[in-house]
């Protein structure tokens, strides 16, 4: 399995493993509800509700320590990507760049397509865009250190992801950030709001959690 694979279904069997404690709970209790008011439905209430907080904080440690474990993973192929150095030809056009005094976007474009199969020399690319005052020029393809970024992203967001204890919970999120709730946590309920959902596929996942990171460009490094 690769490893945005991995990752995908690590977050998919925790929010299945959370639903399936919260069931079993209520179906337990739905078993006790007629001794409601005696000492025994208190005694199998209080069982219960411990299995329930128990189940969720086993599952929550362990699956925070296999996604660490992955963005960890992620991190280390990308930091020993060997580094490609340009040809003299991309050196040859970067250098005239460099001595234009205006360069169009659509050039600066094309010049991408030529520098694409080095890193390093995109990186420069860009630097020359922004100097060009095209502030909001980005190459094709995302240079080793922005995909360092998201997986950074990623990594914050699989704790907070973590964090949850019953997924679809969004509605409640909301409620306890409010001024006026008897639950106000002071916001910290909104970070749970963003990454309590269900993904379809393992790229949808990692661009959601990573910020919207580019996924093939990612597992094509990650995944080799």
């Amino acid at each position: 399995m690769s490893i945005t694979s991995e990752y995908f279904e690590t977050v998919k069997d925790f929010r299945d493993h959370l639903r399936a404690y919260h069931k079993a709970y209520e179906d337990g209790m739905k078993k006790i509800e007629r001794y409601k008011g005696s000492a025994a439905f208190d005694a199998e209430e209080k069982e219960l509700r411990t299995t329930l907080k128990n189940n969720i904080a086993v599952s929550q440690s362990e699956t925070l320590a296999k996604l660490t474990k992955l963005c960890v993973v992620m991190q280390e192929k990308l930091d020993s990507q060997p580094l490609v150095p340009p040809t003299d030809e991309q050196l040859n056009l970067l250098n005239a760049l460099k001595m234009r005094e205006k360069i169009s976007f659509d050039e600066l474009k094309q010049a991408s397509r030529s520098l694409e199969s080095c890193p390093a020399a995109l990186s420069v690319l860009e630097e020359i865009a922004q100097k060009q005052g095209h502030m909001g020029f980005r190459t094709e393809k995302p240079s080793t250190s922005e995909l360092l970024d998201a997986v950074r992203v990623l990594a914050v967001n699989s704790e907070k992801l973590c964090r949850i204890e019953k997924p679809d919970s969004r509605r409640d999120y909301i409620a306890k950030s409010s001024r006026y709730s008897t639950e106000y946590d002071n916001g910290k309920s909104l970070e749970l709001f963003f990454v309590d959902k269900d993904f379809s596929n393992e790229n949808e996942c990692i661009q959601s959690l990573s910020g919207g990171c580019d996924f093939d460009a990612l597992a094509e490094i990650v995944n080799s």
